[in-house]
């Protein structure tokens, strides 16, 4: 990637691998504490984030264990309910925006405001990803809509008095902000949507994704962010969240950035 966008040798680089579909919040997370860091040091940081899934490893095993099983209903079909995808965005500090002729810092999309991660204890029996003779092998139970839906709501309450703090509204909740779920299934879709009371409005991306493009992995929540920006003015403020091994939840709080008049 360096070499094909012609970036100095000397790049500093982070490989994120084994994150699943948090994959794309994870790298956000990693980006934002290396942008805090360089600001702390007084530096610019402009950090591009890029996520890429590739479903072959995890076919070549499925059906090697099709190939070798004596019991149908003993097949696993978790290959199948996975696509190849990518996404990317650029994270940067206030140092890092780049600028116009002027000298005035061009608007960027979303400001990142606050962000956390947590791993469920005593769970990984239900969602996991081991590295098999013939290709990755994915534990994926029918139990994982039951826990990421029960898991969003601890988390949104537990960063949401900060982040009404930096916006300076207290009355924020969660009817308040679009929804960049990620589309792991229309049960974690609905399962969330339910448990937060959330309308179809707010998680009009995330559907429309599940939709046309399913699950991607670590890049689908990328996607839903970048469908969101394109459709309409939304709310003022976003959350962004995704699930992976662990299991383990990621979440983002944004804001979007209007133009003056906007």
């Amino acid at each position: 990637m360096a070499r094909e966008l012609g970036l100095s040798p000397a790049l500093d680089r982070m490989l994120l691998h084994g994150v699943g579909c948090a994959g794309g919040m994870s790298i956000m997370r990693a980006a934002a504490q290396i942008a805090c860091g360089a600001a702390a040091r007084g530096r610019p940081a402009r950090v591009l984030c890029f996520a890429c899934e590739l479903c072959t490893p995890n076919v070549r095993h499925d059906l090697a264990e099709a190939e070798a099983c004596t019991d149908i209903s003993q097949l696993g079909i978790t290959a199948a309910l996975f696509g190849d995808g990518a996404g990317a965005f650029v994270l940067c500090n206030d140092e890092g925006l780049l600028r116009d002729d002027n000298g005035n810092p061009q608007t960027p999309v979303f400001q990142l405001l606050e962000w956390g991660n947590s791993t469920l204890p005593d769970t990984m029996q239900y969602l996991s990803c081991y590295v098999d003779p013939t290709g990755f092998r994915t534990v994926l139970t029918r139990d994982v809509p039951s826990f990421t839906r029960k898991a969003v709501a601890p988390m949104f309450q537990q960063l949401l008095p900060s982040f009404r703090d930096k916006v300076g509204f207290a009355e924020l909740d969660a009817s308040s902000f679009d929804w960049a779920l990620h589309p792991g299934g229309l049960a974690i879709i609905e399962g969330v949507q339910a448990q937060l009371s959330l309308t179809d409005e707010q998680l009009r991306a995330t559907q429309q994704i599940y939709k046309t493009r399913g699950n991607t992995s670590s890049a689908s929540v990328l996607s839903v962010l970048d469908l969101l920006r394109k459709m309409g003015r939304g709310k003022d403020h976003v959350v962004a969240t995704a699930f992976g091994p662990g299991i383990s939840i990621e979440m983002a709080m944004l804001r979007r950035v209007r133009e003056r008049g906007d």
